[in-house]
């Protein structure tokens, strides 16, 4: 975006400069012609250097943006990530505390949402088992993946609005 700005910038400034050439060789014995050759260079320089500005502004509002962006995205996917192995570190600590059957049965059933909320099957006792003990790479890779999801939803959302803001204000 900012170098499409320069080039246009660069454009009319060559295009004016051309303009001031041509009224100059017209004029080129007379001190007028000195005066406007003189005036068209200041005018290219001015409209180059105002040109030359928006557009560094503008490269800077994009890595401005490109950098909320990445912030956004990192701060979700460890939000997210933290957050589901820190529910899972407290239920499968608890889980290790049991002795017994009974008291596996009675504590997936207290905990069956919790457990439902982490994408961990409850089939009974096996599968809450095999989720805290056998397969925690995979739950945890699974988390991962959530984190991602949640993090691709906050970025894509934060773009959408940006793009909404932009468009109100070209319409305004």
């Amino acid at each position: 975006m900012a170098n499409t700005a320069a080039t246009a910038a660069n454009n009319l400034a060559n295009k004016t400069w051309n303009v001031t050439k041509a009224i100059g060789k017209a004029l080129l014995g007379d001190f007028t012609g000195l005066l406007l050759i003189g005036a068209g260079a200041l005018l290219t320089y001015g409209i180059a250097t105002s040109k030359s500005t928006e557009a560094e502004e503008e490269h800077k509002k994009a890595i401005d943006n490109t950098k909320e962006s990445v912030d956004t995205f990192t701060n979700t996917l460890s939000n997210s990530f933290a957050s589901l192995m820190t529910s899972y570190s407290q239920l499968k600590a608890q889980w290790k505390a049991l002795s017994t059957t009974h008291q596996k049965k009675q504590w997936i059933e207290e905990n069956k949402n919790k457990l439902e909320e982490l994408g961990i099957a409850v089939n009974g006792v096996n599968s809450v088992e095999d989720s805290f003990n056998k397969n925690t790479n995979a739950v945890v890779q699974g988390f991962m993946a959530r984190a991602k999801a949640a993090a691709y939803l906050a970025k894509l959302t934060e773009n959408y609005k940006k793009q909404i803001e932009l468009i109100e204000k070209i319409n305004t």
